[in-house]
């Protein structure tokens, strides 16, 4: 990729960081219920819809025109489990871990939470569809236990499938015409049978985010040239922070997030002078998207340990907030609580990202470049 085009990339990038840090902000719990209840905070849960916009947009970008035969596509697939598994796995181990010192604490010493009973809701069956990354795939209720963010990387990991096979097997021109029939498919299930759909909505959502995001790329290249004024990054960020504000309940709203996400990412690459593309090249926010993968699978675990910290340790009263027994803590601690467990979900991305995503990458691309050398 030239050096110009790699740093439009590195802007989506930082944008990716931003959308796992407003997802970690999302999952933090009611310590203290205005700041909860802020609309901003409780629909970040639309950052998972721009990943999976952003992610097609990037996947077919990078492998549009390299998935010539079965062999391209297996180390197509290698590449993506490479990328997304090891940390898929750790974390799903830390879990079982959670559960069973929970399950000995309350046989053994009497000791049980307040909102989860040992191996019930994160059963064994759970535990091995987390395995084989099929929780989220609409053949069960299991898609939010145990790591509950790993329910959009099972959702992906499929969708690789697809699109990889796609690629394959279809004409560029089939693969645009595929794409628009499944997104207008994925959305008409999901706003017309939303009711019917049960617990399919996942991976509807993720195929119908990750091709918008494969036609987003096929206008970015239908440009060409030409560009965009700056302002139009600015408008179509400002949309998004609208929606995130205000947004009505209901998944028509939901949807609007995947041609939101195609527009701010659109007027990024076509407005590669805009002040926004300049602040998303600092470094900080360079860094933060290095380390969004990590950040996005890791924040749970942190974030749970810190509310054990305020409910065994501080003991915080506690109080019933959408069905969920949580710490109260006075507006004092939790200017200084909530800030240091932001803190603590990127010091635990970083270390998540040194000790495992980095070097499995690493290690799957050498074993992709050996394949290709010849015997």
């Amino acid at each position: 990729m030239p050096k110009k085009e790699r740093l439009f990339f590195d802007s989506l990038e930082s944008l990716r960081g931003l959308a796992a840090l407003l997802i970690v902000f999302h999952h933090l719990p009611a310590w203290y219920v205005p700041a909860y209840e802020v609309g901003f905070v409780r629909h970040s849960y639309l950052m998972v819809e721009f990943f999976f916009v952003l992610s097609g947009f990037v996947l077919f970008h990078s492998y549009g025109t390299l998935i010539a035969n079965r062999f391209d596509f297996l180390r197509f697939m290698f590449l993506r489990f490479g990328r997304l598994y090891p940390v898929h796995v750790t974390f799903l181990l830390l879990y079982l871990g959670l559960e069973t010192a929970k399950y000995i604490a309350a046989t053994k010493y009497g000791i049980v939470g307040g909102n989860t009973r040992p191996f019930v809701e994160n059963s064994i069956g759970a535990f091995f569809e987390h395995l084989f990354l099929v929780q989220a795939l609409g053949f069960s209720s299991h898609a939010l236990t145990f790591n509950i963010p790993s329910w959009s990387i099972s959702t992906e990991f499929y969708t690789y499938v697809v699109f990889g096979l796609s690629v394959l097997y279809l004409s560029r021109r089939g693969f645009l015409f595929l794409s628009v029939a499944v997104v207008a498919g994925s959305l008409s299930l999901l706003l017309f049978r939303g009711e019917q759909i049960g617990y399919f909505d996942s991976i509807l959502n993720c195929l119908a985010g990750f091709f918008c995001g494969c036609l987003a790329y096929g206008v970015f290249q239908a440009a060409g040239s030409r560009a965009l004024s700056g302002g139009w990054s600015w408008l179509s960020l400002g949309f998004v922070v609208i929606l995130l504000c205000f947004k009505a309940e209901g998944n028509g709203w939901d949807s609007v997030m995947f041609p939101l996400s195609a527009l701010l990412i659109l007027s990024l690459l076509l407005a590669p002078r805009c002040g926004l593309n300049s602040i998303l090249l600092k470094s900080p926010l360079r860094w933060l998207g290095k380390v969004s993968y990590s950040l996005y699978m890791s924040h749970g675990i942190t974030i749970w340990a810190i509310n054990q910290i305020c409910r065994l340790i501080l003991k915080m009263p506690q109080a019933m907030v959408e069905g969920v027994l949580t710490p109260q803590l006075s507006p004092h601690l939790a200017l200084i609580v909530y800030p240091m467990t932001v803190i603590a979900t990127l010091a635990a991305a970083q270390i998540t990202f040194k000790l495992i995503e980095n070097p499995s990458r690493q290690w799957t691309r050498a074993a992709v470049d050996a394949s290709r050398q010849p015997k």
